[in-house]
């Protein structure tokens, strides 16, 4: 079973949250945390430049226990 959201599919299943966005924001992913998810996969262009967000998201996931794979 998987859960279509708009920017992310989740798999209960396997608590993995897939986010294919081209963008990405901290309403973006604090939506995607809210799904309770263990591990994120995040596409890496997805943060453009913003290595500021890149780092701030990572640890807010960390923070709450949540593995973020950005590829």
């Amino acid at each position: 079973q998987i859960e279509q959201h708009d920017n992310f599919c989740f798999i209960p299943s396997e608590k993995l949250a897939i986010c294919l966005a081209h963008l990405m924001t901290e309403e973006l992913f604090a939506t995607i945390l809210a799904a309770k998810p263990s591990s994120i996969i995040i596409l890496d262009r997805a943060f453009g430049d913003d290595v500021n967000l890149k780092v701030n998201l990572l640890l807010r996931a960390e923070r709450q226990g949540v593995e973020v794979e950005v590829v």
